[in-house]
């Protein structure tokens, strides 16, 4: 006669609860369209601008999907690794202007961190480079 669902009167509790649901829902959701993510960016080299300009759409709305929810870095990583960011950085040449805004939209926003990295700081009369470990090696 009772029902197995659990209730609580706490209301911040009922809310965590549904936030977290809702975020594990978006976060499978994502994780599915991940699957999809190779064959989508192949239609960067079409040569129909039109396409180009679809997808580069699509992944700037699942960049930002990312972003929310602390998994840039890795989706720019799978990006890499499946040669996305090779086709994105040739779009940079593109003769379409609206091409070449969105790349670098994405470029600057989401990828540009991660060229800067090892730029050298210049402190009187030398050089400092961050190694990898957060060391700096002088020259």
């Amino acid at each position: 006669m009772g029902t197995s669902h659990t209730r609580t009167s706490d209301p911040k509790l009922s809310r965590e609860c549904v936030i977290h649901r809702a975020a594990a829902v978006v976060l499978d959701g994502l994780t599915h369209l991940l699957q999809f993510l190779e064959p989508y960016t192949r239609l960067l080299a079409s040569p129909d601008h039109r396409a180009a300009a679809v997808v580069l759409d699509g992944l700037t709305h699942l960049l930002q999907a990312a972003d929310r929810y602390g998994q840039v870095e890795a989706l720019c990583i799978r990006l890499e690794e499946i040669g996305a960011l090779d086709k994105i950085e040739a779009l940079q040449h593109h003769e379409n202007e609206q091409i070449y805004k969105k790349v670098v939209h994405i470029m600057d926003t989401y990828f540009a961190e991660t060229e800067d990295q090892a730029a050298p700081e210049a402190t009187d009369d030398q050089y400092q480079f961050a190694a990898p470990s957060g060391e700096n090696i002088q020259f």
